[in-house]
């Protein structure tokens, strides 16, 4: 059993706060509950009501930055090179982008 201050496991299920919010079910599928799915976008609500205004000045940046000839830089260390890796180098993404890479 694997127990924490906030989730355990249990009879194949990760509980916490007495609600299952996993559970695996035979050949290996996981079963995510809705209350995970309704925090989320719980959350995301909540980022867009209070970070709108911020979002929009950020794109707005971007945007004028391309259109002036420039190139949107992005770095990532360590699991946040992810961020940066959406951003540079894919297909359908954004040309003039760089993908400013950690050397180690």
């Amino acid at each position: 059993m694997f127990k924490n201050n906030k989730a355990m496991f249990k009879n194949n299920k990760i509980v916490a706060k007495d609600k299952v919010i996993l559970s695996i079910l035979p050949r290996g599928v996981i079963f995510v509950e809705y209350q995970v799915f309704n925090k989320a976008t719980e959350l995301i609500e909540k980022l867009r009501i209070t970070q709108e205004e911020n979002i929009l000045a950020a794109a707005k940046c971007i945007a004028d930055t391309m259109e002036a000839g420039g190139i949107l830089q992005a770095f990532g260390s360590g699991h946040s090179q992810a961020g940066a890796m959406e951003l540079c180098g894919r297909a359908g993404g954004f040309v003039p982008t760089k993908n400013i890479k950690e050397p180690a």
